[in-house]
Parts: structure tokens; sequence; C-alpha cells
């Protein structure tokens, strides 16, 4: 009987019902929205070994922090003693094609030991080699899961395939593992090569940094190292 009447008094009040809905709909959103991510980022963060040595570097001007330009990454790379490698990606969107109807993807260039440096073996194929950050040898491209299960139906045989990314074409190489979701909102990633000009450059905050610290090396420590050099 009370469900009866409850149905009835907002069956007389259409705006109240509809308002009421609406905003319990909003609620209930918002709030899996908020367990999700907080499930994601807090009770099960980024499946990369050792996460604690994984460091995020940038560079620090009049108390601002930015992102990184190639000329001080090359730097820090090459001097720094407290990392046992450092790696370097950048964000772009670009236009994909040659899987299904053309879209819109977000792509990750990094530096060859991207997947190196957080320790992330392909689910299918390989990770990134040494050469294909060469000019001329950067044509490779690694799918993210969600990517490779929305767009291209999972299909194991995607290893091989070729796909055109803003006019250009790549081979597929490999998959990334479900667990694997950083940087976050990534559909694609591709080797950067850049040229020894871009690498002389020390003006355009681009790129984000990543390193692995070497074992016994603290944060604070490193972090000295890096503002020496």
């Amino acid at each position: 009987r009370d469900v009866t009447y409850s149905l009835r008094v907002l069956r007389k009040s259409p705006g109240f019902t509809i308002t009421a809905i609406t905003t319990l709909g909003l609620g209930v959103g918002i709030n899996t929205a908020c367990f999700s991510s907080m499930d994601a980022v807090v009770m099960h963060p980024l499946a990369v070994p050792r996460l604690d040595r994984v460091m995020s570097i940038s560079e620090e001007q009049d108390g601002n922090y930015h992102w990184v330009t190639l000329g001080n990454f090359e730097d820090w790379s090459r001097q720094s003693r407290s990392f046992e490698q450092m790696a370097m990606f950048g964000r772009a969107d670009m236009s994909m094609t040659g899987a299904g109807d053309a879209a819109h993807v977000a792509v990750a260039r990094t530096s060859a030991n991207f997947f190196s440096v957080i320790q992330a073996p392909a689910f299918l194929g390989r990770a990134f080699l040494s050469g294909d950050a060469q000019q001329g040898r950067d044509g490779v491209a690694i799918l993210n899961y969600r990517f490779w299960t929305t767009q291209f139906a999972a299909d194991p045989a995607v290893v091989g395939r070729q796909i055109r990314l803003d006019q250009r074409t790549y081979v597929v190489v490999g998959v990334m593992p479900k667990t694997m979701q950083y940087p976050n909102a990534i559909d694609i990633f591709v080797p950067f090569a850049p040229t020894p000009q871009q690498m002389q450059n020390r003006s355009d905050h681009d790129y984000e940094v990543i390193g692995r610290l070497r074992d016994g090396v603290t944060a604070l420590q490193a972090q000295a190292e890096l503002r020496a050099i």
C-alpha cells in the first residue's frame, strides 16, 4: 500500500518526480566515478615494480614546477649517477586511420627505454627496443590494453598490423598489459626520435620525465644532484 501511494503521489507531480530521479541519478553517478578513481589510484596503485623507487622529475623556476626541456633531460640522463635510468615522454593528439573509422587518439611519444624504467613487459608482442628511437626506424607503435580491446576487439593478431597516425604508417609491435595505465588516458605509444637540434632545445618545456633511483639513493640525494647538474 505504501508503494502504491508513493507511485500515485509521484505521478501527480511529474516535475518533482523528474527532478528527484535526475538528482538521485547524478548523485549515484558522481559517487561511482569518485569511488572508481579512488579504487584505481589508492586501493590498486599502478602495477609498477618497486613503485617507490620511480620518481617524477620536473624543472623548478621561481617556485613553480614545469615539464622538462629536451636539453636539460639530456644533461640529467647523461650525467646523473643517482638513477638507474631516466625516460621521457610527450603527449600528442593524432588522427588514426587503418583500423575502422578514422578516430582521434591520445598518443605518448616516449624514449625507447620508457617501459624499461617502469619495468612493464608487453602483454602481446614486445616493448620498444633501443633502435626504435632512431630516425627512420621509429615507425612502430604499442597499444594500450583498453584501446586494444575497444578499437581492435582484443584481436591477438593485431601485432604486425599497420595503422596510420597523422598520415604516417606505423606497425603495431605490442600491446601493454591491462594493469599498465601510465601515463593516464593514453591510447597508443610511439617512440620519440629527436633530431640533434631538438636535443639542444632548452626553452620548450614539453616533456614529462621519470627515473628509477639506484638502490641506496634517496630522493633528496637525487634532487640535490640534479640541481647541481
